[in-house]
């Protein structure tokens, strides 16, 4: 069993043991070291599978967000994997329905760390600041309304796999620790604080195996840079 650090994902699947297999079939009585290239590597590779991710939203009269409906299209075996961070979304959304369609391609995928977490954390992402500006909310604290413990549904799957990271917690729980993270985040950006021009700012929270994360990021535009 190899390590996986340093592989993103790659030396789960073990098809070089194979080839080494086969080369120590043919050369019986001798000891066999097989080593790739890292050219070899990335041509035999396993990617990411790609992702198209459609995400609509049902606003009522007060620009409260109360139907979420998302479909997946992606070419995964393993349905769980690729809808992880789309169906075990925290958000106090009261009619919710995420699909996912599969569509095979000839590109061999892989795994490569986090699957359908890193895709669907910046799709939803975005489209929560999408649905803050368009009923005219600040992203933070639109985001922090949809984080409500008293609200979220009490059905929400977990965000691991095979794990008891946070199948013991109950989606409340959950919903309120990553609320708690969010808020952490703001103070520690002074989120609130009013930015000088040319500049701008986001954040972004997100569950994943047990641990709760949120990330703010600002951004200078550099005028100068542009013109030239």
């Amino acid at each position: 069993m190899t390590q996986l650090g340093g592989g993103f994902g790659r030396r789960q699947i073990s098809d070089f043991v194979v080839q080494a297999v086969k080369i120590a079939k043919a050369m019986k009585g001798t000891p066999v070291k097989l080593l790739w290239s890292r050219e070899e590597t990335m041509q035999h590779s396993f990617y990411r599978p790609m992702c198209l991710s459609r995400a609509r939203g049902g606003l009522d009269t007060n620009g409260d967000l109360k139907a979420w409906s998302q479909r997946i299209v992606a070419p995964s075996d393993d349905p769980v994997l690729i809808q992880f961070g789309a169906h075990s979304l925290l958000y106090a959304i009261p009619h919710m329905q995420v699909d996912l369609v599969v569509r095979r391609t000839h590109v061999p995928e892989g795994s490569l760390r986090g699957v359908g977490f890193s895709i669907h954390s910046f799709t939803n992402q975005c489209f929560i600041d999408e649905l803050a500006i368009a009923v005219g909310r600040d992203t933070y604290e639109y985001q922090r309304a949809l984080l409500d413990p008293n609200k979220t549904l009490a059905d929400v799957p977990p965000a691991t796999v095979g794990e008891q990271l946070t199948h013991d917690i109950s989606p409340r729980t959950r919903a309120a620790r990553l609320r708690a993270v969010l808020d952490q985040a703001a103070e520690n950006a002074s989120w609130r604080d009013p930015l000088g021009p040319n500049r701008g700012r986001g954040i972004a929270a997100q569950e994943q195996g047990g641990g709760f994360c949120a990330v703010v990021v600002e951004v200078t535009l550099d005028t100068h840079a542009c013109q030239s």
